[in-house]
């Protein structure tokens, strides 16, 4: 095997990983929304959006990340923890 199938692979596991934290994810936004619903809560919590793109600004501009490549990964995401909860 050479180089270029190991990196390969190494990627693969960290997609296989990525799938894996987001479907994680998704089941605590199920049960945020639970939560919302139960105690009559808007879905929207803007300010806590707001805190949500500081760190992953703070945590981008630490690490060397593309921020606007990070903010559109996290506005999908958000985006589909919204429909979760609804």
């Amino acid at each position: 095997m050479d180089d270029l199938d190991r990196y390969r692979r190494d990627l693969d596991k960290i997609d296989k990983g990525l799938l894996e934290l987001l479907l994680q994810r998704q089941n605590i936004a199920k049960k945020i929304g639970n939560y919302k619903k139960k105690n009559k809560l808007r879905v929207v919590d803007k300010k806590r959006e707001k805190i949500v793109f500081e760190k992953i600004n703070s945590y981008c501009q630490e690490h060397g990340l593309n921020k606007n490549f990070c903010k559109s990964i996290f506005k999908k995401i958000i985006k589909n923890s919204r429909n979760v909860q609804k």
